[in-house]
């Protein structure tokens, strides 16, 4: 039937040149690549919210939770790398993520989740996710029909009591009312 697959690198090396005003600089870092295929149709009526977080222990999170149209959650899931590269498979009894905040678009007056706290237990992990800007929507209703919100998370919290910082991304769907493309 109808699916959806995915697959993330968490921590790619990357290097390469960044040109402002003229000047060229070297950049390193790491990177989380992310490929997605399929039929997204299939959750067009409801949404998603997906959550990918490096941390500073070298850990890497990556949670999903996709709704119907009542916003109820259908299909709830997530993976949990250590720093050794082992992963861990979660399922929806695993974790917890609450919305702690929301942020209203200036520009449609669309609700969006923009604050939340994660909480995976077995690891003795609470997460505070807090977006480095609120205004991170996307508005491509004209090419693909669709306003979302993407964009930087902050990440405090702490793993067996210690603190522990990182930084994350967020994507959120399903919050605005899709649109119809016109043709050109």
């Amino acid at each position: 039937g109808p699916a959806a697959y995915y697959y993330s690198r968490t921590r790619m090396a990357i290097e390469g040149t960044l040109s402002v005003d003229g000047k060229d600089q070297s950049v390193t870092g790491e990177a989380w690549m992310d490929h997605q295929w399929g039929d997204f149709d299939t959750y067009e009526e409801g949404g998603w919210d997906w959550f990918a977080l490096q941390l500073e222990d070298g850990t890497d999170l990556m949670l999903y939770l996709i709704r119907d149209a009542a916003g109820r959650p259908t299909v709830v899931d997530g993976s949990l790398i250590d720093e050794a590269g082992a992963l861990t498979v979660l399922e929806a009894d695993d974790f917890d993520v609450d919305v702690t905040g929301t942020w209203t678009s200036p520009r449609n007056g669309i609700v969006y989740p923009a604050a939340w706290m994660v909480r995976v237990p077995e690891e003795d992990l609470v997460l505070r996710l807090t977006p480095s800007q609120n205004d991170q929507e996307l508005d491509t209703s004209r090419t693909t029909g669709v306003t979302y919100w993407e964009g930087e998370v902050e990440v405090e919290g702490s793993r067996d009591g210690d603190p522990l910082a990182g930084l994350g991304y967020v994507e959120l769907t399903g919050y605005a009312p899709n649109e119809e493309v016109g043709q050109p």
